[in-house]
Formats: structure tokens, C-alpha cells, sequence
């Protein structure tokens, strides 16, 4: 069961990411990284052939349509096919036919982004892999509305997969306190019963003011 981002593009990418040049450590949180590095990091996510493999090609199709958006004159388009050579530059752009992507598609904004991505980012997470690109949504975006959707499906919806949503927002906010502040404005807005469930996700989001 693929369970989180991380594991999607930290652990698969384990050779590649140990090396200390590796933008692929970013992978988390594409949305801080330099708009400089976007392009490097995009043909590190396509040479290790994210999108070939069943359990990842989500997290890819999401990163590639999304990290660029609103930072599309960052992103050198010739420089991104030219290394990751012929062969990958035909896959990205067979795999990419649905969505919007910015080597052909320049100037769209998120919200069409998400429109085209509406088969993958559902609205009811049910399935692993739809965790797993509602967290490239986050990371390739830092939009709070990914974040949302996880707490909303966690608390509202029993045919998620509350394992998966536990093991990965109580991985990821210890990573990203983004996430972990999000965590705690959201649950200041719901009722007790509810915020002891958030508790699994984040063991400290009731220290406020302790």
C-alpha cells in the first residue's frame, strides 16, 4: 500500500535523494523550493520515471501540472525535454494529454489545473493513491484546501482510508509545520469529539497555550 508522498517520492527515490545535490529531497514541499531549482527538480521527477509506475504515475501527472503554476517563466520547457531525452519527453507528453501542463499549455491557473485533475484529486478520498496525489496537490501548491480535504474526509467520510490519512498527516507535519499549523487552526473550529479524532493525526495539536 503506498502510503504517503514521502514514500512515494522519498523512499522510491532513496538512491537518488541521499545525495546532498538531490532536489528530490524537496519532494514534500515543492511549493518553498526556489523558483531557480523548479526545472531541475521536474527532470529529476520525470528520469526516475515517476510516471510509468501504477503507484506513482498519480503523484507525477499532479506534480507536473501543478508545481509550475504561477511560476511558469521559471520554468525552462526546452532545457526540461532536452534532458530528460527523447523517450521520457514522449511519455510526459502522452501521460500529460488530460491535464494542463505548462510546455503546452502556458497561463492556466489552479483552479484549471484541478478542473482537468478532478479524476484523481476527488473530492472523497477512498482509495490510497487518491491520498497520495492530494498530498502532491499540497506539496506541489502548499494550498490549504488540500489539507482541508484530508481532515474534512478524516472526520465526515467512513469509506476513506483512515489509516493512510493517519500515517501520512502525522508523518508529514512533523516535516512541514505548515501542515501541523493548518492542523491546528482547523481544529478550532470543530467539536470536542471531533478534535480528540485530530489528536491521531497530530498527538501535540492540543498543546495551544500550554
Amino acid at each position: 500500500m503506498i502510503k504517503f508522498l514521502s514514500i512515494v517520492l522519498i523512499t522510491l527515490f532513496s538512491a537518488a535523494s541521499t545525495a546532498e545535490e538531490s532536489l528530490l529531497r524537496h519532494a514534500q514541499s515543492v511549493y518553498k523550493l526556489d523558483d531557480s531549482k523548479l526545472t531541475d527538480f521536474l527532470i529529476e521527477v520525470v528520469n526516475m520515471d515517476v510516471l510509468e509506475g501504477n503507484k506513482t504515475k498519480f503523484v507525477g501527472e499532479v506534480i507536473l501540472s501543478l508545481a509550475p503554476v504561477e511560476r511558469e517563466e521559471f520554468f525552462d520547457c526546452k532545457r526540461f525535454y532536452n534532458e530528460i531525452g527523447e523517450t521520457r519527453a514522449k511519455a510526459v507528453n502522452e501521460k500529460m494529454t488530460h491535464y494542463l501542463f505548462a510546455c503546452k499549455d502556458p497561463h492556466y491557473t489552479e483552479r484549471d489545473a484541478l478542473e482537468k485533475l478532478s479524476k484523481v484529486l476527488k473530492t472523497d478520498i477512498t482509495h490510497p493513491y487518491e491520498v497520495d496525489a492530494t498530498w502532491a496537490w499540497f506539496s506541489a501548491t502548499g494550498n490549504t484546501g488540500a489539507l482541508k480535504r484530508f481532515l474534512e474526509n478524516y472526520l465526515k467520510n467512513e469509506n476513506t482510508c483512515h489509516r493512510c490519512i493517519e500515517w501520512s498527516y502525522a508523518s508529514n507535519y512533523k516535516q512541514n509545520q505548515d501542515v501541523y499549523l493548518y492542523l491546528k487552526e482547523y481544529s478550532t473550529t470543530v467539536g470536542v469529539e471531533d478534535k480528540l479524532k485530530l489528536f491521531r493525526l497530530a498527538p501535540n495539536v492540543e498543546d495551544e497555550g500550554t
